[in-house]
């Protein structure tokens, strides 16, 4: 009657326990998505939601599917029915940073320098004077026409004329005498005066330019959209409470709390004492443990043990 009685009463604090532990789970699930930004708002907003849809399911479990007892208990054995968290599971999900866009840009006109001729004076006409050309020519003028004459030649013989003969031995010989001319110069007429057209060429300067060597033109780009890899916690399986061994006052040993104290107090989570005593400091610190590896809370269950390098 005495275990009955104590039994009921280890049922009621842990039912009340994991009210709180579900209630503790619900506010820190809640925190984790307000931190979300507002892009992520409407992408995660069912999500946000079903933390209390999974509450209002596990209560109802509770009470309804659950079993009143455990079943196939032996003696000795102590069962709590605790708070099994929800699992989530990490996924990546691809959002839309910005749409896709076309930018415009306007490429200036480009001018180059340049050497150009421009006309300074056109082309024109007048009428000029030529005066007359005359020219020297060289002309041979008759002095003497030719004509013969006797001339004395050589080649007698001397010898009769000075044997007495009478004959002189003169030789004498008729010969052409060439005509005689002279050179003599004088200006002649070689082109009359007159007047011709003369045209005048146009007049140029060279000048340096700036000219157009490429026209101004819209370039048009396309920037594609742009996108980001979030990791949100997917839902696997809904919280819910069910029966589960545990170590109580009532089949723990001083030596078995002893292990777990010393566990916990390595791992940072008991600031007291190890004392081999399942007190209140001990059991908030098999929470806070339990909270941090994601295990079942509401009491100090075999898999906490397990967790904690403990075997009962």
């Amino acid at each position: 009657m005495k275990r009955s009685l104590l039994s009921v009463i280890a049922i009621l604090t842990l039912a009340a326990a994991c009210q709180t532990t579900h209630s503790e789970d619900h506010a820190d699930l809640h925190s984790e998505d307000s931190t979300h930004n507002h892009s992520d708002h409407d992408f995660m907003e069912s999500n946000e939601q079903q933390p209390n849809s999974f509450t209002s399911a596990a209560t109802a479990s509770a009470t309804t599917d659950a079993p009143l007892l455990p079943k196939n208990a032996s003696a000795g054995e102590c069962f709590a029915r605790v708070l099994v968290p929800a699992k989530y599971q990490a996924e990546q999900v691809r959002l839309l940073k910005s749409e896709s866009r076309e930018i415009a840009s306007v490429i200036p006109a480009k001018y180059s320098w340049a050497k150009k001729q421009i006309l300074v004076k056109p082309e024109s006409k007048k009428i000029v004077y030529v005066p007359a050309q005359y020219a020297t020519v060289s002309e041979r003028v008759l002095e003497r026409p030719a004509y013969t004459t006797w001339k004395k030649g050589r080649g007698g013989l001397d010898s009769v004329s000075k044997s007495g003969s009478g004959a002189t031995g003169e030789v004498l010989c008729k010969v052409e005498v060439p005509a005689r001319y002279r050179t003599v110069s004088k200006r002649v007429l070689k082109s009359k005066a007159s007047t011709k057209e003369v045209v005048i060429p146009a007049q140029y300067k060279t000048v340096t330019v700036q000219e157009l060597s490429q026209d101004a033109k819209v370039v048009t780009k396309n920037i594609p959209a742009e996108y980001r890899t979030i990791t949100r916690r997917k839902l696997v399986k809904q919280p819910y409470v069910e029966w589960k061994q545990v170590l109580c006052q009532t089949n723990a040993t001083p030596r078995t709390v002893a292990k777990i104290q010393s566990s916990l107090k390595k791992k940072g989570f008991l600031n007291g004492s190890v004392d081999g005593v399942l007190g209140n400091n001990t059991l908030k610190a098999v929470k806070s443990f339990q909270d941090s590896k994601n295990l079942a809370t509401g009491g100090l269950t075999l898999e906490t043990a397990k967790a904690l390098g403990v075997s009962f």
